[in-house]
């Protein structure tokens, strides 16, 4: 039986779509049979969002990868919130990766102008085409591959919702890529429940990581995010 993140190239395809409301902000997403959560933000991804748009030291101007991105939510609401990343993705799921690129351009086209201060202390929308400039999904790398596989760059940040059903082994091969793909003080946000091994997933990050480097950002619902902060 094929799984989302090992898809039948013969399944039929079946789109979908629906809206979502995301911290004040709107979006629209399109997704395909044989993609993970087809028709609505799972939980733990959501959980794992908020976690990263509320830390801080989020790189909100750095190189961002959203490793195993699927049909794109992680990357569509960065960018809505951080225009200037420098955003990359990956999967190896082509279908979701296809949506992943279509997504990319609704949530473009549905961004609103931000407001700016004019000299009199007034406020007007900047042009379209000057927001258009800061977020365009022309500006975000896609790439079809297993993993941190062909990225000759290093990330500020990863983030990760792991394939749980791909198998402990597949999983934590992610954790070493993505540690191996951070730069000096980078951060990978990662996401997993209790009941699917987030114990001893944390202590794989703690062997990776260091034991120190390693903290719970948000936990609710049996869910645990950890962040993992690179030497």
């Amino acid at each position: 039986m094929a799984q989302y993140f090992n898809p039948d190239p013969e399944l039929t395809h079946r789109s979908r779509s629906f809206e979502l409301e995301f911290q004040g902000e709107s979006f629209r997403f399109c997704t395909d049979s044989g993609t993970f959560s087809r028709s609505r933000l799972d939980f733990g991804t959501e959980l794992m969002l908020t976690a990263a748009l509320g830390d801080p030291d989020f790189p909100r101007r750095g190189k961002v990868l959203d490793l195993a991105c699927g049909w794109g939510p992680v990357g569509c609401v960065l960018l809505r919130f951080f225009p200037e990343l420098s955003l990359a993705m990956s999967d190896v799921n082509s279908r979701a990766l296809a949506a992943a690129q279509e997504n990319l351009k609704i949530n473009a086209a549905a961004a609103k102008p931000k407001s700016t201060a004019t000299d009199r202390g007034k406020e007007k929308s900047v042009a379209a085409g000057e927001e258009e400039s800061k977020y365009t999904p022309a500006k975000v790398q896609l790439r079809l591959a297993d993993g941190t596989a062909g990225w000759d760059e290093i990330f500020d940040a990863i983030l990760l919702n792991p394939p749980i059903r791909a198998g402990k082994t597949v999983v934590y091969r992610l954790f070493a890529e993505a540690a191996a793909a951070l730069v000096p003080g980078g951060r990978f946000y990662t996401v997993i429940r209790r009941q699917q091994g987030a114990d001893s997933a944390r202590r794989e990050l703690e062997r990776l990581f260091g034991e120190s480097a390693v903290s719970d950002l948000s936990r609710r619902a049996g869910y645990h995010v950890f962040l993992c902060r690179k030497a």
